[in-house]
């Protein structure tokens, strides 16, 4: 059995060139990226993603065993 603190680094969504685009659903407008204000990034990283972490084996017969692993959605 294991425990522990699991990371994860999502960086947002980025394209080079600016050809991703956002609907804005309460104002019904299509934001392009890098355009009139927008981000060009419209999913902004996010650096602090921890979540606990659980994890096990059991060996069943020396040639099956049996893992398990579990963390908590983010």
């Amino acid at each position: 059995m294991n425990l522990g603190l699991r990371y994860d680094l999502f960086p947002g969504a980025y394209e080079e060139y600016n050809r991703l685009s956002n609907l804005d659903p309460l104002t019904g407008v299509v934001q392009l990226a890098g355009k009139d204000g927008a981000p060009r990034d419209f999913i902004p990283t996010d650096y602090l993603n921890f979540a606990p972490r659980f994890g096990f084996a059991y060996a069943v017969t020396p040639d099956t065993v049996l893992r398990e692993g579990m963390a908590s959605p983010t």
